[in-house]
């Protein structure tokens, strides 16, 4: 199996870095399966942080960079709201 995904992945780009890169990222996939971390916020994070970002570089730009009024609008305040008490559940939950 390790073999057809090294071949398609050469065969791909013809680009030896991007076999290095998958062999690495299948090996850190196998240790995160062993380690039972969850995939999926991994991949959400690789998918959306550009969209993140140019939407974050985008609300700056209209705002002449004032990072203020970007973090306290309400819906952005709920939102890291709800995510800290996420993050703090998560972590009392594992104890």
């Amino acid at each position: 199996m390790i073999i057809l995904i090294i071949i398609g992945t050469y065969s791909y780009s013809n680009y030896g870095a991007h076999v290095l890169m998958s062999l690495i990222l299948g090996f850190l996939g196998y240790i995160f399966l062993k380690v039972n971390i969850p995939p999926i916020p991994i991949v959400l994070g690789f998918v959306m942080s550009p969209i993140i970002e140019q939407n974050l570089n985008r609300a700056l730009t209209i705002h002449n960079g004032d990072l203020t009024n970007v973090l306290f609008r309400p819906i952005t305040l709920t939102i890291l709201f709800l995510a800290l008490i996420t993050i703090i559940y998560g972590v009392t939950s594992k104890r």
